[in-house]
């Protein structure tokens, strides 16, 4: 299937969330300004499953436990003749992707991105980071700092006064639904994202 991905990683610390959290969240970013959109990219949490080491006794016992598993992809040969496929096909489009990339994506720093929206919204920057019951500033300013300032969950509640990246995504989700049936904070929304559009293209 094409709509998800494997990987196997391995790290001395307990970082793995930390660390699927920035990748899934700059990969979203990324691909929402190359392709015009907004919105979730990733459904779900991720699934990590442990693998202790040494539970062969030796690496030849592993090699025969995975020949043997459905989940082998082939021999060493072919292992070999898929990165060296891989590697072409990766050398081929890395210039073209790298100057696209630098083309859509233009992060803005996060001053130029609240002052934006207290334009826009009409309200000081300072109430960004207020917390204030049924507001929608703070989902607001998360949603465009991640997509704009290239900034994680983590990050973006750090500059808005934000417990927890955790936090932010709750106030992100609450936002998108409030857009589907609030026009004028869709209005808003829609107009503060075509300011910020001409700010990374540097227009202004």
């Amino acid at each position: 299937m094409a709509n998800y991905f494997h990987l196997v990683l391995e790290t001395p610390d307990g970082n793995c969330g930390k660390f699927m959290q920035s990748l899934t969240t700059a990969y979203t970013v990324y691909f929402n300004l190359r392709h015009q959109r907004h919105g979730h990219l990733v459904d779900g949490r991720y699934k990590a499953k442990v693998v202790e080491g040494g539970l062969a006794e030796d690496d030849e016992d592993l090699k025969v436990a995975l020949k043997a598993s459905p989940c082998c992809i082939g021999s060493e040969a072919f292992r070999a003749w898929v990165d060296e496929r891989y590697s072409d096909l990766v050398e081929k489009h890395k210039r073209r992707e790298d100057v696209s990339f630098r083309k859509t994506f233009r992060p803005l720093t996060p001053e130029v991105v609240l002052k934006e929206l207290s334009e826009t919204f009409g309200v000081s920057v300072k109430e960004f980071t207020q917390r204030r019951r049924e507001s929608t500033l703070r989902g607001v300013g998360a949603r465009f700092l991640c997509q704009y300032a290239a900034m994680t969950q983590r990050e973006a509640a750090d500059v808005l006064g934000v417990g927890s990246g955790a936090a932010i995504s709750h106030q992100m989700r609450k936002l998108a639904a409030r857009i589907e049936r609030d026009k004028k904070l869709n209005r808003l929304v829609r107009e503060a994202r075509a300011r910020l559009e001409v700010q990374r293209r540097g227009e202004r």
